[in-house]
């Protein structure tokens, strides 16, 4: 009994206290607005995998709103659990790089979270198509290309300087576009493409650039091919004209040169060396001070030696059908190597002809006949059928051979001529077809 007396009385004070202070029992009522006692963390996730952002407060009856930023503004999210304190964000390739953040709130009040970041690790770069050789003619472009896949792709072309790749300065589109020049001809390239997951390298290809120096060297090496030496000259002094000598492509005029010593060499199959050699002195004076002009000097020394190789011994006959006679023909040659030519007047099938080198003698007997003497001297001996050149002096001697065999009492009688070449000897000029 003293207790229920006691609980009434107890009540009765307190019924007048809050009687007496109704503010204090509102304030003790009040729901008290959230804290947040754990920020989201930063994410890294991967390309098209998932991953929850947690924001963590305090606070009862507790309402969530995710948010990510766009631009300057802040937009409310509609993923899976943005109304909760576990949002699931997605490894979209659009969302890397992207703020999250989380209003927490209840009827006392919101607080908002601090940021996050998500960072989209993308899949590395994979090439579908790599880019092709090209060759292209000078001052044309060529065209590299790449194809690859995967997400925010780079691309960036090198190339191969002194054995390191370097960056082609302004190309990082998934095409190049070189022009073919001497400075690019054989230049190697290959093109990086990457993305934050990583990088891959393309396969190296090759710019073969034709420059109008080497199609005008397939041209000349063509003709020469085809023994058309004086096309092959032609074409490529045609082609050199008006370009200074140290300018003109060492490959050009070595093919040239080489024109020159391989129509040389068919001169002097076909017993013209004295064109033969004209030929090399003038290709060596005209590319002299050049690499290529060695090849014709080498030429040149090679058939000098051949045509002093090729001088005949003294007293050599080309001719001889009318020796065996008994009349004896003795000739004594000046300073200079010569040709005579002893010819029966009515048969002209009917001679000697003898080489005489420079202060030789020749002695020898020929049949009875009337003969006229002609000599053909020059100063170098090319061949048999050149004699002397251009510079051989064909002439005729004033006098006549009578050679007459007489046999009388049982004595043979011979008449012996001598023929001594000289200045002062007597002979008139004649054309070479009369020799």
């Amino acid at each position: 009994m003293k207790s229920l007396r006691f609980l009434l009385a107890l009540l009765l004070c307190l019924a007048l206290c809050l009687s007496l202070n109704p503010a204090a029992w509102a304030a003790d009522a009040a729901v008290k607005p959230p804290v947040i006692t754990g920020q989201p963390k930063a994410l890294i996730v991967g390309e098209n995998g998932s991953a929850k952002l947690n924001v963590q407060a305090s606070g009862s009856a507790l309402q969530y709103q995710w948010q990510f930023a766009e631009g300057d503004a802040w937009k409310d999210c509609d993923e899976s659990g943005s109304n909760s304190a576990f949002l699931t964000v997605r490894g979209d390739v659009d969302a890397d790089g992207r703020e999250y953040r989380c209003i927490v709130s209840n009827e006392g009040g919101s607080v908002t979270s601090a940021s996050a970041l998500l960072t989209v690790k993308l899949k590395s770069p994979v090439i579908l198509k790599q880019p092709q050789n090209q060759t292209v003619r000078e001052d044309e472009t060529a065209s590299f290309a790449v194809t690859a896949s995967g997400s925010k792709l780079s691309y960036q072309w090198q190339t191969l300087v002194n054995g390191l790749w370097k960056d082609c300065d302004d190309v990082t589109g998934d095409t190049y576009a070189p022009v073919g020049s001497a400075a690019t001809k054989g230049s190697k390239y290959r093109c990086v493409v990457s993305n934050s997951g990583g990088a891959v390298n393309s396969s190296a290809v090759t710019l073969t650039v034709k420059l109008r120096d080497d199609e005008k060297l397939e041209e000349v090496q063509a003709l020469t091919k085809a023994k058309s030496y004086d096309e092959a000259i032609e074409c490529a002094e045609s082609y050199f004209s008006g370009t200074p000598m140290e300018e003109r492509s060492d490959a050009l005029l070595k093919a040239c040169v080489h024109a020159y010593v391989l129509k040389s060499d068919a001169l002097q199959r076909s017993s013209k060396c004295e064109e033969a050699e004209q030929l090399l002195r003038d290709c060596a004076e005209t590319y002299a001070g050049t690499a290529a002009v060695k090849e014709a000097e080498t030429a040149a020394a090679k058939l000098d030696a051949t045509i002093k190789r090729g001088e005949p011994q003294n007293a050599t006959y080309f001719q001889s059908s009318a020796k065996g006679g008994s009349c004896e023909v003795t000739i004594k040659n000046g300073d200079s190597p010569v040709v005579v030519k002893i010819e029966d007047k009515d048969n002209p099938n009917k001679c000697v002809t003898i080489f005489l080198r420079k202060g030789q003698n020749a002695k020898f007997n020929i049949k009875d006949g009337d003969y006229i003497v002609k000599f053909a001297k020059g100063s170098r001996w090319y061949s048999k059928d050149e004699l002397f050149g251009s510079e051989t002096e064909y002439s005729k001697w004033s006098h006549t051979i009578e050679a007459v065999t007489i046999k009388s009492g049982g004595y043979l009688t011979r008449w012996l001529f001598t023929i001594t070449i000289n200045d002062n000897m007597n002979a008139t000029p004649i054309d070479a077809e009369d020799f």
